[in-house]
């Protein structure tokens, strides 16, 4: 980035900002050139309300021929032309600094991360409404020039001094209106590049830092002097009219009516727009963030160049402020709490254990009811035998979680693969004790004394999943004879390597993935979601499960995990 101190001359905004400023890739992308020109001069309503008012009054203070109309408005376009050329270039004279944000924002030449850069800039924009005017005031004394000397030679008639009072007073009016326009309008469009400036690179501490300094003067009150002002001249042109006794006492009439009403059209169009900087526009961006920033990551009001509105603005920060410090204080408080006393370890095998007793209790329920309605003692036995496993694992669980609350998290994970998937296989057998095709071979060769660095509830989720995906596959693609292998791949030092594989249809490790990385991508009903929240838990516990190369049909897992704490 460039220094402040950097010579303005090479910061002049030669072309347009970048699409996205962010972008570091853009930064030495050419930039397009385009015409530097002042919008807030081109403003079609008040250059309209201007004209409005100003052509009637020539015509009925002068009653110029259509001819004698067109060579003043030549001459008034041409001046206007000269000067809008020069307009921006004799300005930078007078104010260079306004280089970085007039009339667009020039962000290659600002480093936005600097607090004190940004203060600077903040500086330079809430000097730029008042710079700007009085730099229009020095340049409209030029321009009305030539065509007032025109009005005054050529329409004024044998009355020279009559002329020139009704041209200045004109000129005046028309002026007084455009300067007080023009002023507002360059603080809306300061205010509105600080917004921009505060969306793209978060000035909150600009913003907190700076002191907004009232205006001196008159320009503290620039609004009631130019009312004021308005005023006077109208009293003034009353004077003229009632005094002017070439004209009739209806066309003066007329006259005065028509600069009354110009008047008040005048004074409302500034007080519309001395209402909005005032009053809608920091209220509007106070409803954007209430309603799009919640209290942890709440970004403060964007300061309005208006040492009035912006001192309003500086105390909303301020509570804004307040309310972030005490948000992150009580984020802390609550951080910590849950720490000390393992909240999210208890809620993580809370959430297990409703998710997995939810398929035992439903096991369960399927032969209670199965068994209602037996009346042979043998079957009914069998049915009340076949729940026993189901009510032995579930009360597993129950103790599982029991220790785990009671140890507030803090409970050392161990179990014992072998005895999880037995346990696992004989529910599964209960779970299907109906059906044909669940003649499934279950082939056990992890050893019995076998522990891992797990929780045993954790351990029980992950081979609940697995092997009731299997058995559902086994069904839904009619497998002959289904087969289940568990057995011990590997074991290191510190880590264990368990090979999970059965002949189902087979998952790819392309779906694999899609399943449990790319939620968007590929969905699967409860399978996908069973996968994917196993895969997680097993990585977040320091091991792995992927997908390990063999044979189709069927699918293999192999599931890595940590060797218990010594």
């Amino acid at each position: 980035m460039h220094e402040f101190e950097k010579s303005t001359a090479e910061l002049a905004p030669k072309s347009r900002p970048f699409d996205d400023p962010l972008d570091n890739n853009n930064f030495d992308t050419p930039l397009p050139i385009v015409s530097e020109k002042d919008n807030v001069l081109t403003n079609p309503r008040v250059n309209l309300a201007i004209l409005a008012v100003m052509v009637p009054l020539l015509y009925l203070f002068f009653k110029p021929t259509l001819v004698e109309f067109l060579i003043f408005f030549a001459i008034e376009t041409c001046t206007f032309q000269i000067l809008s050329f020069l307009d921006l270039k004799l300005f930078y004279k007078s104010f260079p600094e306004s280089r970085y944000f007039f009339p667009f924002i020039n962000y290659r030449a600002i480093d936005y991360s600097d607090t004190k850069n940004g203060e600077k800039i903040f500086e330079y924009m809430c000097r730029f409404p008042r710079k700007r005017c009085l730099y229009l005031m020095k340049v409209s004394l030029f321009k009305v020039i030539p065509s007032s000397v025109y009005v005054i030679a050529f329409w004024s008639g044998e009355n020279i001094w009559l002329g020139l009072s009704k041209t200045l007073l004109i000129c005046a009016f028309t002026f007084t209106f455009s300067l007080a326009m023009s002023y507002v309008a360059y603080h809306n469009v300061m205010t509105d590049s600080l917004s921009e400036i505060h969306k793209r690179f978060n000035w909150s501490k600009v913003f907190r830092s700076v002191s907004p300094q009232s205006e001196d003067g008159i320009w503290s009150r620039m609004d009631a002097i130019s009312i004021g002002m308005l005023g006077t001249f109208f009293v003034l042109m009353s004077v003229l009219i009632i005094s002017d006794r070439g004209v009739s006492i209806q066309e003066s009439v007329f006259t005065f009516t028509y600069v009354f009403l110009s008047t008040i059209l005048f004074i409302v169009l500034i007080l519309k727009s001395i209402r909005k900087q005032l009053i809608v526009e920091p209220y509007r961006s106070l409803d954007r963030i209430a309603l799009t920033e919640n209290g942890k990551s709440m970004r403060s009001i964007p300061l309005s160049t208006n040492s009035a509105v912006a001192t309003r603005q500086r105390n909303i920060n301020s509570i804004f402020h307040r309310i972030e410090s005490l948000t992150m204080e009580r984020d802390d408080l609550e951080n910590g709490f849950i720490e000390k006393h393992g909240l999210i370890t208890i809620g993580e095998n809370a959430g297990l254990f409703a998710h997995d007793s939810a398929k035992i209790v439903s096991i369960i329920e399927a032969n209670t009811y199965l068994a209602k309605d037996c009346h042979d003692t043998h079957n009914l036995r069998n049915y009340f035998e076949s729940i026993r496993a189901p009510l032995d694992l579930l009360h597993k669980m129950l103790r599982s979680l029991q220790n785990t609350i009671r140890e507030e998290g803090n409970v050392v994970g161990v179990a014992y693969p072998y005895k999880a998937f037995e346990d696992l296989v004989t529910i599964t057998k209960v779970k299907y004790f109906r059906s044909n095709q669940m003649n499934i071979e279950f082939k056990n060769e992890i050893p019995a004394a076998l522990a891992i660095g797990i929780p045993h509830l954790k351990l029980i989720h992950f081979f609940q999943n697995l092997i009731f995906n299997s058995a559902q596959n086994f069904i839904d693609n009619k497998i002959a004879q289904p087969r289940i292998e568990i057995r011990l791949k590997a074991e290191s030092d510190d880590e264990i390597i368990i090979e999970y594989k059965d002949n189902g249809s087979g998952l790819t490790k392309q779906k694999f993935e899609a399943v449990t990385r790319n939620r968007n991508e590929y969905s699967e009903g409860a399978i996908g979601i069973g996968l994917r929240m196993t895969r997680t838990l097993i990585e977040k516990h320091g091991g792995q499960l992927e997908i390990a190369a063999h044979e189709l049909p069927g699918t293999c897992f192999e599931l890595t995990f940590k060797k218990p704490a010594r």
